[in-house]
């Protein structure tokens, strides 16, 4: 009896690797092309420099939100996606739930504040059913002063602020939350596009649950990251200057780093493989040529270039939708609006 359990035992380990074998390859199989290109911007050269800023978010279907590691300067990093941020070599708190950062708050300009200038989303006062919030700006993080209007929503944290435009009449970010009360049984996330010192509203919308934003600055986009029915990564792309739905890319995997370095990576969604079998590999979405690559792990051998497949358009790449009646142009109408 004990022989036929360990050979039962034995036959099930064999199946199952054979079917991680398979699984590995099943993307090959379905229509993915091998890619002989020349290489790719990250095979040549290191994706973080030593002074570059940086964003690394850990995304897995059972985290509501991904853990964000943001290197603001040299000396400060914040860890973002709890319920409070946490700063690292500051004198502020080391948790403190008033402050979102701007991520690429270098393009804005301070007036007031010498460079570099940091600028932060900072909670104000509280009512009734919204919070409200407005800018703090400063030429050192740790002395940030409130500046501009409040701009109150139905959000108990605004977890995200992304620099997006600036110009020489007007500078623009966007900010993402969840809000307290949703007009729709389906749970969704609010982007809007604000003024920057003013924080006046100029149009909401409405998207579907999200765990992670960042915004690219090639192709001067939104993408917002969540999860799909089957818990793999979509990636959904909207245009930062209007916040019009663009593409929807669907990443097959669950468990994954996104690194993202203005520097290198612009142009390009890395998403690295921390679940097997794609441990090591990296899905790279070309967002200007609309294109999704995967890579095989790195190689021992210096001179021999990791395999790469490019992933059929018509399976992993859609068009999203325009859902008019999620999005908001006017401060009172919609369902993000405040």
């Amino acid at each position: 009896r004990k022989c036929v359990w360990a050979m039962m035992l034995i036959s099930i380990l064999l199946i199952l690797h054979v079917q991680r074998d398979r699984y590995i390859e099943a993307l090959r199989w379905h229509g993915g092309i091998a890619d002989h290109g020349p290489p790719l911007p990250w095979e040549v050269q290191p994706i973080i420099l030593p002074n570059d800023t940086y964003e690394a978010s850990f995304l897995a279907p059972s985290l509501r939100r991904a853990s964000s590691f943001v290197k603001l300067s040299s000396s400060v990093l914040a860890v973002n996606g709890m319920a409070s941020s946490i700063f690292t070599n500051s004198s502020r708190s080391e948790s403190d739930k008033s402050i979102t950062m701007v991520v690429g708050s270098g393009t804005l300009d301070c007036k007031e504040a010498k460079k570099p200038c940091f600028v932060a989303v900072q909670q104000g006062e509280s009512l009734q059913d919204q919070n409200c919030y407005h800018f703090a700006t400063g030429s050192a993080f740790d002395d940030l002063k409130s500046h501009g209007q409040d701009l109150c929503l139905r959000s108990k944290q605004v977890y995200a602020a992304l620099a997006t435009r600036a110009t020489a009449n007007q500078s623009e970010v966007v900010l993402a939350w969840d809000p307290i009360h949703g007009e729709s049984s389906r749970p969704y996330s609010c982007l809007a596009r604000v003024t920057f010192p003013g924080m006046q509203l100029l149009n909401s919308l409405a998207v579907d649950l999200v765990a992670s934003v960042i915004y690219d600055h090639v192709t001067d986009s939104i993408i917002t990251l969540g999860f799909s029915g089957s818990q793999t990564i979509i990636a959904d792309q909207y245009q930062a200057s209007t916040l019009r739905p663009q593409l929807r890319y669907s990443i097959p995997i669950s468990v994954t780093w996104l690194l993202h370095a203005p520097k290198m990576s612009d142009g390009y969604l890395l998403f690295l493989g921390s679940e097997t079998p794609f441990v090591g590999s990296i899905f790279a979405v070309d967002l200007r040529r609309q294109m999704i690559y995967q890579q095989d792990p790195p190689t021992a051998g210096p001179s021999q270039r990791p395999r790469r497949w490019v992933l059929p358009y018509n399976k992993f790449v859609e068009r999203l939708p325009e859902n008019p009646a999620m999005a908001s142009k006017q401060s009172q109408d919609g369902p993000c609006a405040h």
